[in-house]
C-alpha cells in the first residue's frame, strides 16, 4: 500500500521512447492521459517532497532476460537543474529548484484542489497500466547487495605480471553487468572480494562510482591512491572520482591513515563491518575487511 501511495503521489511516470520520436508504447495509451493530468497536478508534491521521475520502456534485451521492462529514475527537481541526470539514462534530467518556484508550488500545495484532482487521476491512470510494468517499478525501488567474488578466477594461464590487469578486467566486466541491469536498483552494499595471494589494487573502475553504493566493502582489495595517471581508456582514477564527490569525501583527513580523505573504516573483521553497515549513515562509506581478524568478544 505504501508503494502504491508513493507511486501515485510522489512519482512522475515517463514512457516516451527516444527511438520513436517521443511516442509512447501502445501498452501505455490507456494510462498516459490520466497519469499526465495526475503528474501535472501533483508537480507541487514532487517539488516539495523530493519526488522522483520514473522512466520506463520495453527491455530491448527481453529475449535473453526474464525482465520485461527497463526502469530508470532521477529526482524530479534538483538544485543543479538540467546538469543533474540519471546515472543509467543520461537523457533523463532534473528540473531546477529556485526560490520563485518554491513559493509558487508551496502556494499550489496549500490550495489542495490540484492535489486531490491529481491523486484521483493518477490512480485511474495506474489502473490502465500493465501489471508487470507496475511490478517492475516496485522492484526498481528495492535495494540490493551484490557480491563480486574474484577468488575463483582461473589465472593459471596468466603471467604474474598480468595478474592485476586480468583481475581488473574481470571486475570491470562484473560492474558493467550490474550497471546494465534493466531494473537499475539502488545498491545498498557492494562487496568486492579479491584473493589473499594477490590483493586487488583498484585503480580505474568508473562503474563503482556510477553505481554509487551506500557501502563499499573491500575484502583482499583496496583503492589505489598513488602512481595513478589519466588514461585514454578511463576518464579518471576511482580515488580521484570519490575525493571530488561530497558523498564520499571527508572534510578532514587523518594523516597517515589509509584512504584518509574518504569515509573509510578498517581493516576490520567481517562481523564488525556487517554491524557497522547495519547502522544507517548519510555518507557513502568504505569498509576494508581482513578475513584473518576476529571480532572482539562482547564484554
Amino acid at each position: 500500500m505504501s508503494q502504491l501511495l508513493r507511486l501515485a503521489f510522489n512519482t512522475e511516470i515517463a514512457t516516451d521512447q527516444p527511438e520513436r520520436s517521443g511516442k509512447a508504447l501502445q501498452e501505455f495509451k490507456g494510462m498516459n492521459i490520466f497519469t499526465g493530468i495526475g503528474d501535472f497536478c501533483l508537480t507541487s508534491i514532487r517539488y516539495l517532497f523530493r519526488g522522483k521521475t520514473i522512466h520506463i520502456i520495453k527491455n530491448q534485451e527481453q529475449a535473453s532476460s526474464s525482465i520485461a521492462w527497463r526502469v530508470d529514475s532521477v529526482a524530479s527537481f534538483h538544485i543543479e537543474g538540467d546538469p543533474h541526470h540519471s546515472r543509467t539514462y543520461e537523457a533523463l534530467h532534473s528540473r531546477q529548484i529556485t526560490s520563485l518556484r518554491t513559493c509558487f508550488h508551496l502556494g499550489l500545495f496549500l490550495l489542495c484542489i490540484p492535489t486531490i484532482i491529481g491523486f484521483v487521476s493518477k490512480l485511474v491512470g495506474l489502473y490502465f497500466a500493465p501489471r508487470n510494468c507496475i511490478t517492475s517499478i516496485y522492484q526498481h525501488w528495492q535495494q540490493t547487495d551484490p557480491v563480486i567474488n574474484l577468488q575463483d578466477r582461473d589465472i593459471s594461464q596468466i603471467a604474474p605480471e598480468n595478474y592485476h590487469q586480468s583481475y581488473m578486467d574481470a571486475l570491470r566486466l562484473e560492474l558493467q553487468q550490474l550497471r546494465s541491469h534493466p531494473l537499475h536498483r539502488k545498491i545498498r552494499t557492494l562487496k568486492i572480494i579479491g584473493t589473499p595471494q594477490f590483493p586487488l589494487q583498484i585503480d580505474y573502475a568508473p562503474d563503482v562510482f556510477r553505481l554509487s553504493p551506500k557501502n563499499l566493502v573491500l575484502q583482499h582489495a583496496t583503492i589505489q591512491t598513488t602512481d595513478l595517471r589519466i588514461t585514454s581508456a578511463f576518464d579518471t582514477p576511482l580515488h580521484q572520482q570519490m575525493t571530488r564527490s561530497h558523498k564520499w569525501r571527508k572534510d578532514t583527513a587523518a594523516a597517515g591513515a589509509p584512504l584518509s580523505d574518504l569515509h573509510c573504516f578498517g581493516p576490520m573483521p567481517q562481523e564488525e563491518a556487517e554491524s557497522s553497515i547495519a547502522t544507517p549513515s548519510s555518507v557513502h562509506r568504505i569498509f576494508l575487511v581482513d578475513s584473518s581478524l576476529r571480532a572482539a568478544p562482547p564484554r
